[in-house]
């Protein structure tokens, strides 16, 4: 299993199931994006990549005629290279509220990284995918009834910034969700002539109650580990996983969302857990200079593992009277393993360092051998 930090943009990059060309029509885009998971297409010409275009852009227009160009459409996302790291596109995907990125080389598209790659690649991982809905869900979240209309719901999402609510009844029970893709599909279809041509007519917009558009829930337990409820999300083609009470009613969401934030967290806060044993003996002086070396040496480490915990343990033997002999043996715990070396000298500075040189030596064999493979 590769430790998320080494997990970069071309190990996960896709070939997009579909493009579309700045020449095409809005009409064809909205066609080809109600077929995509993300719900965004790369815009690309005689192979060189000139942005995106996405369905959420497109509902926050207010008019859109339908045999309109894509190009006066298309907008351009940050664009990453194929060893941009899944944390920085983690990162990049929340700040900027994007589902994919492209991984551009020069001016060609090589590939899209979707939030669904980055998703199952993290879900892999015990430090995210061991962990709890119940951790990342949020408790409160906001909901439709099911007797609102559509323009009302596409308008509030819109603003809200949201790709999918749940839809609950008059007595809070959770009924069925909505997502951006399900109101499109009506909003594409004009009820007047008015509004024909047009992806949103203002002066009569297409209305229907949300509860005739909206799809079952799929929901989860808070028991349950993210990597379970990545594998629900996507088995089921959904961005949004609800968790209901005893009685069906709307007690939480967790959206993939939620699961992006879960990486960067462990980016911005996991530390290990350092432990120095036997020190009862040593000198208060020498202290300092100790864990100023373990310091150092696990950026060194963080360059092969994510280090969970490190736990140093002193043994001093053989005193003379100015003279004493440390045995120093390090522990490394990391997600996947765990190392034990040892090393004595008559410096108990000295005599670390080489457990560090010792254990970086062992690391960077075994990365060696991982990446031949």
């Amino acid at each position: 299993m590769v430790p998320l930090k080494e997990i970069k943009a071309k190990d996960i990059a896709e070939k997009p199931a579909e493009v579309i060309s700045p020449e095409e029509t809005i009409s064809e885009a909205v066609g080809k994006l109600l077929k995509t998971e993300e719900r965004v297409l790369p815009v690309v010409e005689k192979k060189s990549f000139l942005g995106m275009i996405s369905l959420k852009s497109l509902l926050k227009r207010r008019k859109i005629p339908l045999n309109a160009k894509v190009r006066h459409f298309t907008f351009m996302p940050p664009r990453i290279d194929p060893d941009t790291s899944l944390f920085d596109i983690a990162d990049i995907m929340i700040y900027q509220n994007l589902r994919a990125l492209p991984v551009v080389k020069g001016e060609r598209l090589k590939g899209v990284v979707s939030i669904r790659s980055v998703l199952k690649a993290a879900a892999q991982d015990p430090l995210v995918g061991g962990a709890r809905v119940g951790e990342i869900m949020n408790p409160s979240p906001a909901s439709l009834s099911e007797e609102e209309n559509s323009t009302h719901a596409v308008r509030f999402m819109v603003m809200e910034d949201y790709r999918a609510l749940p839809v609950v009844d008059s007595g809070g029970k959770v009924t069925g969700v909505v997502g951006l893709k399900d109101l499109m599909r009506v909003l594409e279809k004009p009820q007047s002539k008015s509004s024909k041509g047009e992806v949103r007519g203002e002066k009569e917009p297409t209305e229907v109650l949300v509860k005739s558009i909206s799809t079952p829930p799929v929901t989860v337990s808070v028991k349950a580990t993210i990597r379970e409820a990545v594998e629900r999300m996507l088995s089921n083609s959904t961005n949004i996983l609800v968790i209901v009470d005893e009685e069906g009613r709307l007690a939480g969401i967790v959206t993939e969302r939620d699961v992006l934030e879960k990486i960067i967290r462990l980016k911005k806060e996991t530390r290990p857990f350092i432990q120095i044993a036997g020190v009862d003996d040593v000198h208060a002086d020498e202290l300092p200079a100790f864990q100023e070396i373990i310091e150092k040496n696990l950026k060194k480490v963080e360059r092969f593992v994510e280090p969970v915990a490190i736990t140093v343990r002193i043994k001093h033997h053989h005193h003379t009277e100015d003279k004493t002999k440390y045995t120093v043996s390090l522990k490394l715990s990391t997600p996947y393993d765990i190392y034990v070396v040892e090393e004595w000298d008559w410096g108990m500075s000295t005599a670390l360092n080489k457990c560090f040189r010792k254990l970086q030596k062992i690391l960077k064999k075994e990365k060696e051998r991982r990446t031949s493979r």
